[in-house]
């Protein structure tokens, strides 16, 4: 029970299974095929093995179909509409493409690695708009000063550059688009409700 694991209920919340997928899984994100991807955290150190940080997919049925090295600590992740996954990596929080770095890791659909990208400092979620675009909220980016933590959102294009770097408010903890294409950001702060 109190083991890292992936669970699937059915519609009326009752237990269809119980999967390993890696240590302290975050993000999870499934595939056009009904595949699960899950980022793990794990140890930090960027690795196969069930205790490193890494991706695993499982099928619909909840087999492993593989597990992907892609960045540590990957927190968030999206598929977009090729099928490729993107992981936002919290790392050391330092901005860069150093395995052990604050990046975005970009893996196709059989989890190769395609690039590695500069977003900001501790990135926590990602979302991607119809347009391909991946928004990127980032808890901490040095480079920019937008507030208190220096937070901010990072829009990059499916190439992996980055288009612009917006402020949104302290510590963006959560990120989801609109039908509209209007970008909605939850910000952590401080606990204390205000604006």
């Amino acid at each position: 029970p109190g083991d890292s694991n992936v669970t699937e209920l059915s519609p009326s919340g009752s237990v269809i299974g119980t999967y390993v997928a890696g240590s302290s899984p975050g993000g999870i994100a499934i595939d056009s095929a009904g595949n699960v991807w899950v980022a793990n955290k794990g140890s930090g150190t960027p690795g196969l093995g069930l205790t490193d940080s890494n991706v695993t997919k499982l099928s619909p049925s909840g087999d492993t179909l593989g597990t992907y090295v892609a960045g540590s600590h990957p927190e968030g992740l999206a598929i977009d509409p090729d099928g490729n996954v993107w992981v936002v990596n919290k790392g050391n929080g330092t901005s860069g493409t150093a395995a052990d770095e604050s990046n975005v890791t970009k893996l196709s659909p059989s989890g190769t690695v395609i690039g590695t990208y500069v977003a900001g400092s501790l990135p926590e979620i990602v979302a991607i708009d119809s347009a391909g675009n991946v928004w990127v909220a980032n808890g901490y980016n040095r480079g920019i000063e937008t507030g208190p933590k220096n937070s901010s959102v990072t829009v990059l294009n499916s190439s992996g550059t980055v288009i612009h770097t917006y402020a949104t408010g302290n510590q963006p903890y959560g990120i989801a688009i609109d039908k509209s294409g209007n970008v909605w950001v939850t910000n952590f702060g401080n606990g204390t409700a205000g604006t």
